[in-house]
């Protein structure tokens, strides 16, 4: 599908500015190789690729309700863990909250198709000290990559409405020009009436 959308991509980032030159690079020329693909890329080119024209419902922007299990859905819920990890002052979780994230992660992982030996490999993995810091580098930079983008649209979006409110203000001044000039030129025009009495005054 990547190979048929890279036209589409390529306007995303160079004319949309909806992903980066980074992210553009992570997906031309394809490898094959999806585990370079963040949380963030796939749910661009869930929005704007997979499901443009349908699921118009879907509110990407807000944590979905229970209720709400649809695989885009889980996405979102995958990019909320994402940033809530962010915003964690200690690369750690302990009690209550890890059991949250932890219980909410499965399921998300089992409707998204991961096996549950998958999900229990990586649970009982230990962790490489090492490996734990370049993935708390590799969150920071997803969730600053994502927040950079989001300015430039929330930019984008405010030129676009100036140049509409432009657009709009000529129009309207148009449409009072076209009104006011047959409007003046019939004002000026002699009423028909004043021609007749002016007609009988003079003949008197």
């Amino acid at each position: 599908m990547l190979c048929e959308k890279e036209n589409q991509l390529h306007d995303l980032m160079s004319k949309q500015r909806i992903i980066t030159r980074s992210q553009y690079d992570v997906l031309y020329p394809f490898t094959g190789d999806v585990s370079r693909i963040d949380i963030s890329l796939w749910l661009v080119l869930a929005r704007n690729i997979t499901m443009k024209s349908s699921r118009k419902g879907i509110i990407w922007n807000r944590s979905p309700e229970k209720h709400e299990t649809f695989w885009a859905h889980d996405l979102i819920r995958l990019r909320e863990i994402r940033n809530f990890l962010f915003h964690v002052s200690a690369p750690e979780l302990v009690g209550e909250k890890f059991n949250e994230i932890r219980t909410e992660l499965v399921h998300v992982l089992r409707r998204l198709g991961t096996s549950d030996a998958a999900i229990e490999d990586h649970m009982r993995r230990d962790l490489d000290p090492q490996q734990t810091k370049i993935s708390v580098l590799q969150i920071r930079e997803q969730y600053m990559e994502e927040q950079n983008v989001l300015l430039l649209q929330a930019a984008q979006h405010k030129r676009h409405t100036r140049i509409i409110t432009v657009v709009l203000s000529l129009l309207a001044v148009m449409v009072l020009i076209g009104v006011s000039l047959p409007l003046g030129w019939y004002l000026s025009q002699e009423p028909p009436c004043t021609k007749y009495v002016h007609r009988i005054v003079s003949s008197k």
